[in-house]
């Protein structure tokens, strides 16, 4: 396995951890009366009462966007915004 092979897994797995703990961070503000978009109580601009907030369980299954593409380890790449119109 290369450098640059071990560096994507490695990529990949943090990826996923932060995906996870941002889904157990979400049931937990619903389990404490706060809306999972915006973390504040409700009445906000996402629900008006507390009992209009998802179950924890229903935050949990909903589908995640579409991953990122992996990076391939260019994190620190320089753009030339001079080619942008």
């Amino acid at each position: 396995m290369s450098v640059q092979q071990i560096a994507e897994k490695i990529e990949h797995q943090r990826i996923n951890e932060l995906k996870n703990a941002a889904l157990g961070m979400k049931g937990s503000l619903v389990t404490n009366g706060r809306c999972p978009k915006c973390t504040l109580k409700p009445p906000c601009k996402h629900y008006e009462k507390v009992d209009d907030l998802p179950q924890a369980s229903e935050v949990s299954a909903q589908p995640q966007p579409a991953s990122l593409p992996p990076t391939g380890g260019k994190r620190n790449q320089t753009i030339d915004y001079s080619q942008i119109p």
